[in-house]
């Protein structure tokens, strides 16, 4: 579909403190959301500006994402352990 993914430095800071095997699995199911923009998330909340976040649990972890369609881009706000 071509969209592009973009990260929250919060994201990319907890992202880079996993351990190999962790950061792998998030980032293909990363690139799983890149390929599959219009997935829903198991949750959902509204943010401070009123934008709908969903929140998908990758078994793992979860993934605070929402998906900007007029400009083809995914955007991850938040990413933290299940446990």
């Amino acid at each position: 579909m071509d969209y592009q993914l973009q990260m929250d430095l919060e994201a990319i800071h907890f992202l880079i403190s996993l351990n190999r095997a962790n950061c792998t699995h998030i980032i293909r199911w990363l690139d799983r959301l890149r390929e599959s923009p219009f997935l829903t998330g198991h949750a959902r909340f509204v943010d401070g500006t009123g934008r709908e976040i969903q929140v998908s649990n990758t078994g793992r972890f979860l993934v605070s994402h929402w998906t900007d369609h007029p400009v083809k881009t995914v955007r991850v706000v938040k990413i933290e352990s299940t446990k």
